[in-house]
């Protein structure tokens, strides 16, 4: 028999009120883990490294980093702050998801690009492809969650997990390769 939703919501106040738990927004994570995103987080803000990275490196939620980086003051540091146009820009990546934008079908647009790529606002997933940097952390995300309980990665194994197609399977994961968050053998990817 299952506990009652008043019992679960009562249990889960006491672990919070005794600091066996933390909850974060939909998260739920154990003292030790959310200490250690807090490690990690202020190593990030000291070290300039964006959110993005330690997202993709460690499967941490975008929005909990947020969350730590709110609750203990942590500034982020951005390269460079980005103007209206950028902003605008990126709102329609964004929209196009895993279509993402081919850089030649903007030359206009090479001085925002190019900017954008720089600071980690946009993600190169091959010559022809770029991605906002959310698309590619929620992938990114979805795919390291993989190597909690696995050591490999096949391609089919990467399919299944983000429910993308080949033609975009195979760039993210040489993206990801490149970000130095995977290596391949043979046929394999591994978490370096």
């Amino acid at each position: 028999m299952f506990p009652s939703g008043n019992i679960v919501v009562h249990t889960l106040k006491q672990l919070v009120q005794t600091n066996i738990i933390t909850v974060i927004g939909e998260y739920i994570a154990t003292a030790s883990c959310f200490n250690a995103a807090v490690s990690l987080c202020k190593d990030a803000a000291k070290r300039s490294i964006p959110f993005t990275e330690i997202t993709q490196k460690h499967a941490i939620p975008l929005d909990v980093l947020q969350h730590i980086a709110k609750e203990y003051n942590l500034v982020k540091k951005e390269k460079e702050e980005i103007g209206d146009s950028e902003k605008e820009f990126l709102l329609q990546v964004l929209k196009k998801g895993i279509e993402g934008i081919n850089p030649k079908d903007f030359p206009h647009n090479k001085n925002i690009i190019d900017p954008l790529i720089k600071t980690g606002h946009l993600i190169v997933i091959d010559r022809e492809l770029l991605w906002h940097k959310e698309v590619f952390s929620d992938y990114c995300s979805r795919i390291m969650a993989h190597f909690a309980a696995n050591k490999e990665l096949t391609v089919q194994q990467a399919k299944e997990l983000t429910g993308l197609s080949r033609k975009y399977v195979i760039p993210l994961l040489n993206a990801m390769e490149q970000k130095n968050l995977l290596k391949r053998y043979g046929d394999v990817r591994m978490k370096v």
